[in-house]
């Protein structure tokens, strides 16, 4: 199954992965988003359901949720894709 990563989602992977090479070594920030992109086409399965996630705010919007490490993804299958629109970290959900 494809993966759609919408606008909102990057720009906040994109600013993790930023954020990690400022405090590790450089390009710890691209093989953190490499084995997050991983975990994403693992659960990329089609004839999946994939249930409601737990947080109300995430739940209202209709979104799943899968979790990687501290991350919440939260992501819709729509048209036959896996569309990832939210990559929260899951301490400050509330």
């Amino acid at each position: 199954m494809e993966v759609e990563i919408r606008a909102k989602a990057m720009k906040n992977l994109a600013e993790i992965a930023e954020y990690l090479d400022a405090i590790n070594t450089q390009g710890a920030g691209s093989r953190w988003l490499d084995r997050l992109f991983d975990r994403i086409t693992a659960y990329a399965k089609p004839n999946i359901q994939y249930p409601i996630c737990r947080n109300s705010k995430l739940a209202s919007k209709g979104y799943s949720c899968i979790i990687y490490k501290k991350w919440v993804i939260a992501f819709k299958i729509h048209r036959g894709k896996f569309v990832v629109y939210e990559v929260i970290f899951g301490p400050i959900l509330t």
